[in-house]
């Protein structure tokens, strides 16, 4: 064979009911004269044998003699072809040696590699310890095992990631998950396994533990947030109070006799003109700033109100 591959079995019989000979042997056939038998040749090719390999088989006959009183020798070869191969590779991810929590699913994959001639229809089935589940391509990994079809990959290999998650309900901590893969026709076949370890899930006592210290925290949390609330409106509303002593007019102290003992009162009736506007206007922008400007902290809108009494009260402290 060409490539040499030691591990091509054959062997040939001579005629029908004839018992099998091993290749390289020598055997007798006695023919009367005008009889024929047929020599078949049957070969079992290894699964590892490559496609294209060429197998060269020979046949020997020596029978008679010759004028020359030597044997007649016949040679007749046969060339054979291998153009059909099938062929799956399957390999699981790298094992997973840590503890998993219980409630979270494991990650994994199931690698398929075709490189036979021909389509091949595979289905995959898992073992799992009890109250364990696999789910594969979105779907829940049953008895019935998961079909698939891969096409000829003899040219282009047929490549085939498969994800798969395993999650554990119940059952024991540490189990065996097993996956096999095999042909439709059994022709083909699979199998692969790997140890999983799971940590117990949280029993329900530390569970409401948990949801009392965090029902705890979001109450102080609330409670810090209203009492920051509270502290704000409180400052406003002292800032509101300033602001509405500073508002309040300021007492003017008469010097000299009541008014009641001064000279009558008289009356005038004053002609309009327009200085009144002119007055009104200044009213409304307020006094004159002094030379420092607005005094610290003042706005001009309150400068406009409260401006006049401001200068007032500081031309009595002078």
């Amino acid at each position: 064979a060409s490539p040499p591959n030691p591990n091509i079995v054959a062997f040939f019989s001579t005629g029908i009911g004839s018992t099998s000979k091993s290749a390289g042997e020598a055997v007798e056939i006695m023919l009367a004269p005008n009889q024929s038998t047929v020599v078949s040749l049957d070969l079992i090719l290894p699964s590892d044998l490559l496609l294209n390999t060429r197998i060269v088989v020979s046949f020997e006959v020596i029978a008679g003699m010759n004028e020359e009183m030597q044997p007649y020798e016949l040679t007749y070869d046969a060339l054979i072809i291998v153009d059909q191969q099938r062929r799956i590779d399957v390999e699981l991810s790298s094992p997973n040696a840590l503890i998993n929590p219980t409630g979270v699913g494991v990650p994994l994959f199931v690698n398929l590699t075709s490189t036979s001639s021909q389509s091949e229809d595979l289905e995959l089935n898992v073992i799992l310890p009890e109250n364990w589940q696999a789910v594969c391509n979105g779907v829940l990994l049953e008895s019935i095992g998961q079909n698939m079809t891969l096409q000829a990959g003899h040219i282009d290999p047929q490549i085939d990631d498969i994800p798969c998650t395993l999650h554990r309900i119940s059952g024991p901590l540490e189990g065996k998950l097993t996956f096999s893969v095999a042909s439709k026709d059994g022709a083909l076949q699979w199998e692969g396994s790997q140890v999983f370890t799971f940590s117990e899930r949280p029993n329900d006592t530390t569970s409401i533990a948990v949801e009392t210290v965090a029902g705890g925290i979001a109450v102080f949390l609330a409670f810090v947030l209203l009492l920051a609330i509270s502290l704000r409106k409180r400052g406003d509303s002292e800032i509101v109070d300033l602001q509405e002593e500073d508002e309040q007019p300021m007492d003017i102290v008469q010097a000299g006799p009541p008014a009641s003992n001064g000279p009558p009162i008289q009356q005038s009736t004053m002609t309009p003109h327009h200085e009144p506007e002119q007055q009104a206007t200044s009213n409304e922008q307020g006094p004159m700033l002094p030379a420092e400007g607005l005094p610290q902290g003042w706005t001009m809108e309150q400068w406009t109100h409260y401006g006049q009494q401001y200068l007032d009260r500081m031309k009595g402290q002078a």
